[in-house]
């Protein structure tokens, strides 16, 4: 029967795997300093933070992670044809938006993502918000998100993490030094 991961070991993938030139640096990294990682409860706000000898998140955080990644993607269909506009004829970014009539749903639609991102910010559990119906659910297996544009959020989401955990990295190596 096949065991299941540490929860360092599913951290040092998504490190390893967000930044494969530095994998043998990080692996480095991660033995010398020998700290933990803890799932914390999920709560109100956000948990990820460190000390000198663990690195702490949970999981809502991973999936505020996801929801605003993926929000921030498809604003891309928002805003993407005024800035082609401005761009390709040289009028203002200002009246290329006033001209762009389609704009109206999709911005109505990105406003309501990045407010559940909020909501999910201030909730205790992600169960407690109405998740987005345009947005895939969080999940590790790039695959079977089917599409390049969401294939694409993912990728940029799981950098975005790596780039959060690396910070807390920073922390654990500063705080472990004195």
């Amino acid at each position: 029967m096949p065991t299941e991961p540490s929860n360092q070991t599913i951290v040092l993938s998504l490190l390893r795997g967000a930044v494969p030139e530095k994998a043998d640096e990080l692996c480095r990294l991660w033995a010398d300093h020998q700290h933990s990682v803890e799932i914390a409860p999920s709560r109100a706000g956000l948990t990820l933070n460190a000390t000198s000898k663990r690195i702490k998140f949970d999981t809502k955080t991973l999936d505020f992670f996801w929801l605003l990644g993926f929000a921030a993607w498809r604003a891309v269909e928002v805003y993407a044809p005024a800035l082609v506009l401005a761009t390709s004829t040289g009028v203002s970014i200002d009246a290329a938006l006033k001209a762009d009539h389609g704009r109206g749903q999709f911005e109505f639609d990105f406003k309501q993502r990045i407010a559940a991102a909020h909501s999910l910010r201030e909730a205790g559990s992600t169960a407690a918000i109405q998740w987005p119906t345009d947005i895939p659910l969080p999940t590790a297996d790039r695959a079977s998100l089917g599409d390049a544009q969401a294939k694409a959020a993912f990728d940029l989401v799981g950098l975005a993490f790596a780039f959060a955990l690396l910070h807390e990295l920073k922390h654990v190596m500063f705080r472990a030094a004195g």
